[in-house]
């Protein structure tokens, strides 16, 4: 069950926050359970779940302490503040999409979070699978229901915008959102975005959105990279989550206003670029971008306020909706 309360904190949070305030210094349990006003047994339970889920904390003859040189990359829902009660964390599961669509069903509340360390049977757009190997970021939203369908385009591009501002902030690098759910630094691959939704006749019932952000994962092939190499260190994901549950409740409020596909165009990458249109079933990782069944071709100028890609040929203006071609530029 998710706890609607947005105040509360659990006590590992609580001496978790402690700990790391002192930054190595040590601590006695009877010090630190009169500062947080809880047991003693409690911060000794509290400190032993710390330590049995890989945290590096320790007992001396001062009491309790974490050691702060040690590398944390942790994605726990104690890790997230006031947030804590909004997540779900799993070590593996098949898809959080799968785990955040349960959740829904059952009335849990918009903004809840669910993230793994590892996914089964990740998967993308058109079918595809996700590469979710071990230090990437995949995390589901579950997203406020009751609003109309043509909306869902309009969340899957604030989540893009979303995960270029934490990308940038994490790794300075000009990531852009490419549509139609993906986004790009240069002409390689980083992030990836899938919304799925119900609704009932023109009512969403529920919808949720997806987010796989290549972090410390190791890739296969040529057509991705991940935030560590832009960085040239390992970064953390909890970071870039943070960063990019903040922008993402901006660029919302952004959502709903007349200029958010302006700002959207404004960022892209791509408009104004000669571009393909092709089977959206063709692989995103093909070695060869001519093959597959080219649908339109012609200047892509970026998208119109239904989220279509909106084309310029020779025999004038084309807007082609979203789920039935892929975007390729002459850069793949």
């Amino acid at each position: 069950m998710v706890n609607n309360k947005k105040t509360s904190r659990s006590t590992k949070a609580l001496v978790l926050t402690r700990l790391r305030e002192l930054r190595g210094a040590s601590i006695s349990g009877e010090v630190l359970a009169a500062e947080l006003g809880i047991s003693r047994v409690a911060v000794w339970k509290a400190v032993e779940s710390l330590r049995e889920v890989g945290y590096a904390a320790d007992t001396d003859e001062g009491g309790y302490r974490l050691d702060p040189s040690a590398e944390e990359d942790f994605l726990y829902p104690w890790e997230f503040g006031e947030r804590e009660n909004r997540f779900l964390h799993y070590d593996e599961t098949t898809s959080t999409m799968d785990r955040a669509r349960e959740l829904a069903e059952r009335g849990a509340p918009a903004g809840t979070v669910v993230v793994a360390e590892r996914q089964s049977a990740g998967r993308g757009r058109a079918g595809r699978s996700w590469e979710s190997s071990s230090g990437g970021l995949f995390f589901t939203v579950i997203i406020e229901p009751g609003t109309s369908v043509l909306r869902y385009a309009r969340v899957s591009l604030a989540a893009q915008l979303a995960i270029a501002a934490a990308v940038r902030k994490a790794t300075g690098a000009e990531a852009k959102p490419r549509w139609q759910n993906d986004v790009y630094v240069g002409s390689k691959k980083i992030a990836g975005v899938l919304v799925e939704f119900e609704a009932e006749g023109d009512v969403v019932r529920r919808m949720t959105i997806g987010v796989g952000v290549n972090v410390n994962n190791k890739l296969l092939g040529d057509g991705a990279l991940t935030c560590s190499e832009l960085a040239k260190r390992k970064l953390s994901r909890r970071e870039i989550l943070n960063a990019f549950i903040e922008a993402f409740e901006l660029e919302q409020s952004f959502e709903k206003g007349k200029d958010f596909i302006d700002r959207w165009n404004a960022a892209a990458f791509g408009v104004g670029i000669h571009a393909r249109f092709i089977d959206a079933r063709h692989g995103e990782t093909t070695t060869k971008p001519d093959t597959g069944e080219i649908h339109r071709a012609g200047r892509f100028m970026g998208i119109d306020c239904f989220g279509r890609a909106v084309l310029e040929t020779d025999t004038g203006i084309e807007h082609l909706e979203a789920g039935t071609t892929s975007l390729r530029f002459n850069d793949r």
